[in-house]
């Protein structure tokens, strides 16, 4: 049985609504209606409160299934930011070297923003990416922040030599 059978299961075998157990576990009765449909999985601190609530343990709520599936909803934000991401920075060169050639200062402006989304996004991707234990996550911002910074360098020099 699935995590979110099983937490479908024990919730009702309490008598308790979705909104009364999100209250209990201090989140929202959507995030309880997404671990219930296998679209999302609770925190640790959520499952150690489940686990307390219904009187199991976080092994009997669990299973090398549910982990998978985890794994797998993680790995598709990660894809989805990934692409995103390259989608921003892409219309940052795009909209740059448009701005370059037409000789619109304000265009710069909707190229920085492009660029700060694809910072943002590439960083933020790196909370769904797996990392094996010990590895450090702070080459990988740092290399993003980088990346922006070049980016945001190059168009400060154009816009200038534009003036």
């Amino acid at each position: 049985m699935k995590f979110s059978e099983k937490l479908k299961a024990l919730r009702k075998e309490h008598n308790l609504t979705q909104d009364e157990l999100a209250q209990k576990l201090y989140v929202t009765r959507t995030a309880v209606s997404k671990w219930e449909t296998d679209k999302g999985f609770p925190a640790i601190d959520s499952l150690k409160l489940l686990s307390e609530q219904f009187g199991v343990s976080i092994d009997e709520m669990i299973s090398d299934s549910d982990i998978d599936t985890q794994r797998k909803i993680n790995e598709r934000k990660a894809t989805v930011l990934y692409w995103i991401a390259i989608g921003c920075f892409v219309a940052c060169a795009a909209v740059s070297v448009a701005a370059t050639l037409l000789q619109l200062r304000w265009l710069f402006y909707v190229g920085y923003a492009f660029m700060l989304a694809y910072v943002v996004l590439a960083i933020y991707r790196t909370r769904y990416r797996r990392t094996t234990p010990g590895k450090v996550i702070l080459p990988l911002v740092l290399s993003r922040v980088a990346i922006g910074a070049i980016i945001a360098i190059v168009m400060i020099f154009v816009v200038l030599g534009m003036g």
